[in-house]
């Protein structure tokens, strides 16, 4: 049995992410942000969000960038990064 998630990719075509996807990090984010990654040859940098509030998640090269549309010093949500 996998679990998966679906998230959309830049051109919004829906991408089917399973359990046989490398998960690289899980971000507790309390606000806007980013973060670099390095990524080897041949895989390619995912992130989708869960929170309480609308989080946005997009991939640009090895970066993650999130907007959340809430600011709060306590956690706002988990970002969960991964490779393919």
């Amino acid at each position: 049995m996998s679990w998966g998630l679906t998230i959309y990719n830049d051109k919004g075509a829906v991408e089917n992410i399973t359990s046989s996807s490398f998960v690289l990090d899980f971000i507790k984010i309390t606000g806007d942000g980013s973060k670099q990654y390095t990524v080897p040859n041949g895989l390619t940098l995912y992130a989708t969000a869960i929170g309480r509030h609308s989080i946005r998640t997009s991939v640009s090269g090895n970066t993650i960038y999130w907007k959340s549309n809430i600011t709060s010093p306590s956690m706002d949500g988990i970002i969960i990064v991964g490779l393919k």
